[in-house]
């Protein structure tokens, strides 16, 4: 049975920061209400190159945001130099049931909380090699899940990008945007991505971002399985498959022409563009995925029975997309 069957949209994001938001001073508190959003993505293709040293993955990922998204409200409060700085975090369902197992994370084992104390940890150095003085900050949030867990479409990264973006409004960007992107990759493949937004290909780890021409407005509709994968499972797995490949190879083989459409003004619509290269919209983990979730390989079924165009599992599953 499917958990989720829903038509979205691809976005365009309006600037650099991918997430939208608005905020509120709270004035006597010292504090500033953050409410913003933080979309969902689906990944175009994903092409696994091979695994480094360091035993990350290197990429080749046409991501693509989509106005599914979580919610979140987020309190901050500019502590006392001798405060000590306090985050909490409550988790709700809102489109997708939350398990008590997330309800009940402690706020320390949070994406949040690790894109929190990341930032305040570079922003510190950062201030102390100025030799200015760093302020503090406490996070009161709550967080209304949409996004399914273990579904390939990035909700926990996406939601640490948020973090990372109104952290930067509020201490006044002392961050460049490439020491934010920095910070991102060390919280996951995902999140530099989400720091930008649209139309991206992400190479290296996730780290390299390059944004492309909107394909925004493509209609899409998502199929979700009660079951998902778990990410490390399904790479670990890929990686018995012994399968490597480089970028040069895959640009030979229709990639680099389809990037070159995607790198100028569309002259067709963005479907037309997508569907010109349907063939090369593979993910590379859907083999591996599918052992691990067999149902996934129904959900890609009845999308094309829906009359999709083109359906491919996203991320490493277990959520399946097809492009109407």
């Amino acid at each position: 049975m499917n958990t989720m069957n829903t038509m979205y949209t691809m976005n365009k994001t309006s600037n650099k920061i991918g997430h939208k938001f608005t905020k509120t001073n709270l004035g006597t508190r010292n504090s500033v209400l953050y409410e913003i959003l933080a979309p969902a993505k689906i990944n175009l293709f994903l092409r696994i190159l091979g695994t480094r040293e360091d035993g990350y993955h290197e990429l080749y990922s046409l991501f693509q945001e989509i106005d599914l998204a979580d919610e979140l409200k987020v309190e901050l409060i500019c502590c006392e130099t001798t405060d000590k700085e306090v985050f909490q975090i409550e988790t709700k369902s809102g489109l997708c049931e939350v398990g008590e197992d997330l309800k009940n994370l402690p706020s320390e084992k949070h994406l949040c909380y690790k894109a929190f104390a990341r930032y305040m940890d570079e922003y510190r150095a950062k201030c102390n090699s100025f030799g200015v003085m760093a302020r503090k900050i406490s996070v009161k949030a709550t967080l209304v899940k949409n996004i399914p867990s273990e579904a390939g479409l990035g909700g926990g990264s996406s939601d640490a990008a948020a973090i990372l973006i109104i952290l930067q409004d509020m201490l006044g960007n002392p961050l460049t945007e490439e020491e934010l992107e920095f910070v991102g990759s060390k919280i996951g493949a995902d999140v530099p991505f989400f720091l930008v937004g649209g139309t991206s290909l992400c190479s290296g780890i996730g780290d390299r971002v390059e944004e492309l021409s909107s394909l925004e407005g493509i209609s899409l509709k998502i199929l979700k399985n009660a079951r998902g994968v778990s990410t490390p499972e399904c790479f670990k797995l890929y990686d018995s498959f012994k399968v490597s490949k480089t970028i040069s190879e895959l640009e030979s083989n229709g990639y680099g022409a389809f990037l070159e459409e995607l790198r100028k003004p569309l002259t067709r619509s963005a479907l037309d563009v997508v569907l010109a290269h349907k063939d090369l919209l593979v993910n590379d983990l859907s083999k591996p995925a599918i052992i691990l979730v067999p149902e996934i390989e129904q959900e890609i079924t009845d999308l094309f029975s829906q009359g999709a165009k083109v359906a491919l599992m996203s991320g490493s599953g277990s959520s399946a997309f097809g492009l109407f």
